[in-house]
């Protein structure tokens, strides 16, 4: 019995870091996605995750969205996958929330800008990661690159 009272905490806080670990990948793969979107669409990057690649560059050699490109991310708590359930966004320049949805990756877009033939788009944003309380996690993406927060 003593066996099981040491091991059960140890494998509960073992899977914990790996799903919070999943979180973090699932962050890399949303910046993957953008950072793919950005170099089909002039170095753009989209306000949402519907915003296709040719309405904000519409010299686009390629038309794709972000959206379609993560619609299959897991929400490592959950097991539900897509977007609203492992991913969401927010307007530009949202506040950053201190806690979100369990287990969920969230990407807030910089300032709008526009020009006369195209949608919305923006030239920076955040990645936020977030634990299995709703709590973010200390890593944040941003452009191009990690930046560790204590």
């Amino acid at each position: 019995m003593g066996l099981f009272a040491i091991a059960i905490p140890k494998f509960k806080h073992a899977l914990d870091r790996a799903r919070e670990a999943q979180v973090v990948s699932n962050m890399h793969l949303l910046k993957a996605a953008l950072e793919e979107f950005a170099s089909s669409a002039g170095g753009r990057y989209p306000i949402d995750f519907s915003s296709k690649t040719s309405e904000v560059y519409p010299e686009a050699k390629r038309t794709f969205s972000v959206g379609e490109k993560i619609e299959n991310m897991v929400n490592p708590y959950t097991k539900k996958s897509g977007i609203g359930k492992a991913v969401s966004y927010l307007s530009p320049e949202s506040m950053i929330p201190d806690s979100f949805g369990v287990g969920m990756v969230l990407y807030i877009p910089s300032s709008p800008m526009k020009t006369e033939e195209s949608a919305p788009w923006c030239n920076d944003y955040l990645i936020l990661g977030y634990d299995k309380t709703g709590k973010k996690l200390s890593y944040t993406l941003k452009g191009d690159s990690l930046l560790h927060k204590p």
